[in-house]
């Protein structure tokens, strides 16, 4: 008899937690023993291994759940958007 236990998620992380407004940052993931994983904001199914390059243009909680006939496991990263400084002009009185 096999005891099939619900999957593990390694990692879950982003090379980049904070980044400026239209910049990038990677997120990079894996996963062991899952028949699906599958990552939230529109990303969608992808393997149990990998990278993706993304640009939130807010701050953003990415969740990764990892699925089998035994359960699911779920992990969150979020990575925080600096809005742009916005220069001051200089006022005469």
């Amino acid at each position: 008899m096999t005891v099939v236990t619900a999957p593990t998620i390694t990692n879950f992380t982003a090379d980049k937690p904070a980044i400026n407004s239209g910049d990038s940052a990677t997120l990079i993931w894996g996963v062991v023993g899952a028949d699906s994983v599958a990552i939230d904001q529109g990303i969608g199914l992808t393997s149990g291994v990998g990278s993706l390059k993304v640009s939130p243009h807010v701050t953003t909680t990415y969740k990764l759940t990892a699925t089998n006939v035994a359960g699911s496991t779920i992990a969150t990263t979020t990575i925080t958007v600096n809005s742009p400084v916005q220069k001051r002009r200089a006022v005469r009185h």
